[in-house]
């Protein structure tokens, strides 16, 4: 018997010979590399701050601090915990979800979610590949293409900022979908249950993010024109992706129940149809332009529709839209799957392309995530059909430029990532690609003011006026550089510049009134914060001080109606729900006001103020029990707090309960030795449960903090002072 090649076994002969020992183990290398690829590159963003809207969805959400708003995650717009803030046509509670758990396991710090996205984009680049290989089993293609793909310099936005995570969740259940649908059996086609495991992960992709919707169009596609199954009927191949359409139906009926559109975010568009037509050649060619040539890359890329055909750009956008029918032309009888790349990369980027007018220039290099796929496809296929013939120097020029591609890109992503670290890297990095993005400057200033340097943060906050004079944040924040000098009069002259300029924006009139409430001018204030709510009747601070005013005032209904509209404006403002239970306390509505005191718990779990103030309701209500086991309850979760402790001992002490009121009273004494009035309580305590010598000497005590406390001067007349 002839010697058989690598000492395999006669039994593992027939393997060999049907290919399939070298192709699994050539798959498991390549799988392995993807994997030590990606984390290799990316590994480094665990350790990044919060940047961008990160702050706002994960510390700042109260969406993700429990699972009382699971209901909420699933039933509101993407936005909604920022209340009136928070409109957007936006549904992806997945993400939202995915979010809380994270939290609820591993806290509000920013290393694991940047690790899930780090996973998450891994996952992708092997699903790249697999996939690939379904459409192109044979030769390095796919490889290539899995190996682009994860190196792609525009990617760097959906992984190092944790907001990015919609693309990344998207596409890690866009991929499985079609990979899912694209097995076939060992009959030739797809089993039933594999056909409704795709259709779930085409809803998990759908609940992430609505660039999922191409999934079925794809589907269609692949099974009528690319799947070359000829055998099958036309109605067994439409029940293949029939309950992926199902899901579909589903999905656009839970999105138009909750969100009520698929199309619009904000006011339409007031382009022309010829201006709509010309910029979405301009988005196609600057986006095509950013994967060609990745060079000048940014987080805030001020994207205006051109006025003329002449803009390069445009040509670009019209030349590539060009070329790709010419290759899906060229490739339709030779390789469908290149003209499935091609109808990839359109089918996924044409939603945000601002053809049919969106109301805004919707432009963002973390579109690309998905419909890259297609053109890293094609990148893959092209160099391993330049390293499929038969010469040997042009094999090794193909190797050699992938090498070459990978290497550019690689440089490129690591020269990049860096400016992710936080939002002053970040804000740095953008200004230098555009001077003109106001908003960084304003970043750059708040973080010059953290630091201490005013002058400096000064200076950023003047930048951002000059580039974008409606810029009001500018204003309030160069505003309060001027009070941290002790300058309020220039800061009052700069709001009032700010208000007069920007007639739209509340902060400069509702920072006006803090200053005026802050020298005692409570009028003033009050038509400063009234003036902010004619221009943004959604201002939730201008509703909550103008509230706190009412409440001071003792008009408890008007009150009432401003904290009841802060909190519907900000559900997520612990202390709007707090006040707004204290007002419906004092008016005795009960019920309502321990529902409110409840959500305040919920939003602020470890502060005491909402435990302290139901319990103080449960007293006003007669429920000295209830008040009595909260109290306790607060004193065992916080024995440091003075207040829980005092109010402990004074409820105690009216139940008759001496042991544990003197208790409480004494550790409020030793919590707050400078209290008079726990000095006085304490004394009352004492004395009520006959024990005089120590009543004085705690009542005597207090008379020499605070003689004019009214808790001493009680103290006093019940000693017979």
């Amino acid at each position: 018997m002839a010697s058989l090649p690598f000492n395999l076994t006669p039994a593992e002969e027939p393997k060999r010979r049907e290919g399939l020992l070298s192709g699994q183990n050539a798959g498991r290398f390549a799988i392995l590399l993807l994997i030590a690829f990606s984390l290799a590159l990316y590994i480094v963003s665990t350790s990044y701050d919060f940047v961008g809207d990160d702050v706002i969805l994960i510390r700042d959400n109260p969406y993700v601090r429990s699972f009382h708003f699971l209901r909420e995650i699933f039933t509101q717009g993407f936005w909604s915990f920022r209340g009136a803030r928070g409109d957007s046509i936006y549904y992806r509670p997945l993400v939202m979800f995915t979010f809380l758990v994270q939290t609820m396991l591993l806290g509000p710090r920013p290393g694991p979610f940047h690790l899930l996205n780090v996973l998450l984009n891994t996952w992708a680049v092997v699903l790249v590949y697999l996939l690939g290989k379904r459409f192109w089993p044979h030769g390095s293609g796919p490889l290539w293409a899995a190996l682009i793909f994860a190196a792609l310099p525009v990617h760097t936005e959906d992984i190092a900022t944790i907001s990015g995570i919609s693309d990344l969740e998207c596409a890690a259940f866009f991929l499985l979908a079609l990979l899912i649908y694209t097995k076939r059996s060992s009959g030739g086609g797809i089993s039933r249950v594999r056909v409704w495991m795709s259709a779930l992960a085409f809803l998990l992709a759908a609940l992430s993010k609505e660039v999922a919707l191409a999934i079925p169009v794809l589907m269609i596609l692949y099974e009528h024109f690319v799947r070359g199954d000829r055998e099958t009927g036309f109605a067994q191949r439409v029940g293949r992706y029939l309950p992926t359409l199902l899901m579909s139906a589903f999905y656009v009926v839970i999105h138009l129940a909750v969100i009520g559109d698929l199309s619009t975010v904000g006011p339409g568009s007031r382009m022309h149809p010829r201006e709509s037509f010309i910029f979405g050649f301009t988005q196609l060619g600057e986006y095509t332009g950013k994967l060609l040539w990745p060079q000048h890359l940014s987080y805030s890329w001020k994207f205006r529709p051109p006025i003329s055909w002449h803009d390069p750009a445009v040509y670009l956008g019209i030349s590539f839209a060009l070329w790709a029918v010419g290759v899906v032309v060229a490739w339709w009888k030779r390789d469908r799957a290149v003209s499935f790349a091609i109808v990839w990369f359109f089918l996924t980027l044409i939603p945000v392309v601002n053809i049919a007018g969106v109301g805004v220039p919707a432009y963002g290099e973390r579109y690309l995530y998905i419909p890259s796929v297609g053109i890293c496809w094609l990148a893959g296929e092209g160099l391993a059909g330049m390293g499929g013939g038969r010469r040997a120097w042009l094999r090794v020029a193909a190797v050699g430029l992938g090498f070459v591609l990978l290497l550019a890109a690689t440089v490129r992503v690591l020269v990049r990532l860096p400016a992710w670290r936080n939002n002053f890297t970040l804000g740095q990095a953008t200004v230098r690609e555009d001077p003109n993005a106001a908003m960084f400057h304003i970043y750059l200033g708040n973080e010059y003011r953290l630091r201490g340097d005013r002058e400096l943060a000064r200076i950023e906050y003047v930048r951002a006026i000059a580039n974008d004079p409606l810029a009001g944040e500018a204003f309030v924040n160069l505003a309060g550089v001027f009070l941290d000098d002790g300058n309020a009069s220039a800061a009052e002259e700069v709001l009032r510049r700010g208000a007069q300029i920007n007639v739209t924006f509340s902060k400069p009139l509702y920072a006006l009134g803090k200053i005026a409430l802050k020298r005692g001018s409570r009028e003033e204030a009050r038509d400063l914060f009234a003036g902010a709510l004619l221009r943004d009747p959604n201002d939730s601070e201008a509703l909550f001080d103008l509230g706190l005013l009412s409440l001071q005032d003792g008009r408890l209904d008007e009150a009432e109606s401003l904290f009841a509209r802060a909190v519907t404006v900000d559900p997520s403002s612990a202390p709007a729900h707090l006040n707004l239970g204290a007002v419906l306390a004092r008016e005795k509505k009960f019920a309502v006001a321990d529902a409110e005191f409840r959500h305040a718990i919920v939003l602020a779990p470890n502060t005491e103020a909402p435990y302290l103030a139901l319990a103080a309701a449960y007293e006003d209500e007669g429920k000295q029990e209830a008040a009595l086991g909260l109290y306790r309850q607060i004193v065992r979760a916080a024995p440091q707090s003075g207040n829980a402790q005092f109010r402990l001992g004074v409820l105690a002490q009216k139940m008759g309960k001496a042991d544990e009121s003197i208790r409480a009273l004494q550790s409020a004494v030793e919590l707050q030795p400078k209290s008079a009035l726990a000095h006085a309580q304490l004394g009352l305590a004492y004395l009520a449960f006959g024990r005089i010598p120590s009543a004085r000497r705690e009542i005597e005590t207090a008379r020499a903090i605070d003689p004019n406390e009214e808790t001493v001067k009680a103290g006093l007349r019940k000693l017979g002072r």
